[in-house]
Order: structure tokens, then sequence, then C-alpha cells
């Protein structure tokens, strides 16, 4: 990380590398493994790029969703990053603004809404742990995940968690 995010200046960088400030040696490399790995298409827009930036990507957990006593909502990924995201991304937004919509009728309070998204979000993040074992080819893994993932809907609808 450190070759990586030092800038053509010298600067250690801790979050991004602005555009142009990438040294050419660290993005020749970024250059040959997208040949070597990344589908044709990706490959060739990374070939392509003259001007990159490098940031890092950073998840989230909040166990706050409501600020500013209910004017302010996290929703969707700026509450849980969901990784793997396997298409979640969407369904968690639209999950958490459906609620919304219940609280701006007043059908239910921003403290309700807050426990609602923030039980879906925990299950979800389980399931998307379940899909990544999966993924990685790790049976006890896929169990053990897949296990934790069953307790807590289970938890959840009985009111223990």
């Amino acid at each position: 990380m450190a070759e990586q995010f030092t800038d053509k200046t010298g600067k250690l960088h801790q979050g991004t590398v602005p555009r142009g400030l990438v040294r050419p040696e660290v993005w020749e490399k970024q250059k040959k493994l997208a040949q070597e790995v990344f589908p044709e298409g990706i490959a060739a827009i990374v070939k392509a790029t003259e001007s990159p930036f490098l940031t890092k990507v950073y998840d989230v957990t909040s166990t706050k969703t409501s600020f500013f006593r209910g004017k302010l909502f996290l929703v969707g990924d700026a509450q849980i990053s969901l990784r793997p995201n396997v298409g979640m991304s969407t369904s968690h937004a639209a999950h958490d603004c459906n609620e919304l919509e219940k609280v701006i009728k007043g059908e239910i309070t921003p403290n309700q809404w807050e426990k609602s998204v923030l039980a879906w979000g925990a299950a979800q993040r389980r399931f998307a742990m379940t899909m990544c074992a999966y993924g990685l080819g790790s049976k006890l893994s896929v169990a053990w995940n897949a296990a934790c993932w069953v307790g807590l809907l289970i938890g959840q609808k009985v009111g223990l968690l």
C-alpha cells in the first residue's frame, strides 16, 4: 500500500492519490495486472486511462442510522456496506427508503425506523458473508455463516435481537 499510495513527489497519501500524481511505474504495474486478470473490456479501459487516481474503498457499518432528532437518515450503503454485494446495494437502499416513507407518513417513529433498518442490514450482511464463503469454496465457513444468518433471522423474529 505504501508503494502505491506514495505519489510522484514522494508524499504518502492515506486515502487517495489525486489524478496526475500517480507514479508512472505504479500505474504500469496496474495496467500489466489488468491485462492478465481482468476481462478484455475492462483491461482496455485501464490501459486507455491516461490520468489515473488511486483511492481506497472503505466499508462501513453504522450502529446508528438516525441523527439530529430524526432529521437526517442514513440509507443503503451509507449505513452499511454489504460485501460482496451480490446485487444487494439497490435492494438495501430501496428497503431503507420504503421504511423511511413510513416515517414521513407518521406510521412509525424514527426510532422504529432505525431498529427496522439496522435489523435488515444485519441480516443482509450475514447473508453476504455466507455468499462470500460460498464463492471462496469454504464449506465449513458457508455452514457457519448460514447457521449464524438463520440464527439472526430467528432471533429477530422472536424479538431477541
